[in-house]
């Protein structure tokens, strides 16, 4: 069941990032975004945990590719978050800003993904990875907030294993937007 959230106005930073990916459709090729490097900065708040190129194929035993489908009619912010340590209550602690990541997914630096647009990453995995949505925020061209998705929270060895391919799609049309429930595959 879809459902659609009304939220406020973007902050000045969200509104810029988004305006960088208005301009892209406009002047530049972004295509799903990838990185050879790894570490923190440019949007992943410290999480220093290595991020692959995932072209090099299918994601090793110790690895989780992530795919960011937006199959919505608008720009989408991922809201992902990535943890490989314990975390004492997972429902709250992912959520927390350190374990944002942005630089790798959509338009770089961003964690946008365009309308109709896929990308994609490889994280290192291990008996403590959470992988999770904060639900994903739907925007209009202006950058203002249209809809937020449901929050989704997967835990190694209770939703996937590491190996496997996890899929986050962002679905809707007209003003009916939603995370839907990520999608395991193994098939690598």
């Amino acid at each position: 069941m879809n459902r659609t959230l009304s939220a406020g106005p973007r902050s000045d930073g969200a509104a810029a990032c988004v305006l960088l990916a208005a301009l892209c459709l406009v002047g530049c090729t972004a295509g799903p975004a990838s990185s050879a490097g790894g570490g923190s900065g440019g949007g992943d708040s410290g999480n220093t945990n290595e991020t692959t190129d995932p072209q090099d194929g299918a994601p090793a035993e110790d690895e989780v590719r992530i795919i960011f489908l937006n199959e919505s009619d608008v720009a989408v912010d991922t809201q992902f978050y990535f943890a490989n340590e314990p975390l004492d209550d997972p429902g709250e602690d992912l959520f927390e800003p350190r374990f944002l990541v942005q630089a790798y997914v959509g338009v770089p630096g961003t964690g946008i993904v365009l309308a109709g647009d896929e990308s994609e990453l490889i994280r290192p995995c291990s008996g403590t990875t959470y992988l999770g949505t904060d639900g994903g925020e739907f925007l209009d061209p202006g950058g203002q907030v249209l809809a937020t998705g449901q929050r989704r929270l997967l835990r190694v060895g209770e939703s996937f294993d590491c190996g496997n391919t996890v899929i986050f799609a962002y679905t809707g049309a007209a003003g009916d937007y939603d995370s839907a429930p990520p999608v395991v595959d193994s098939r690598d």
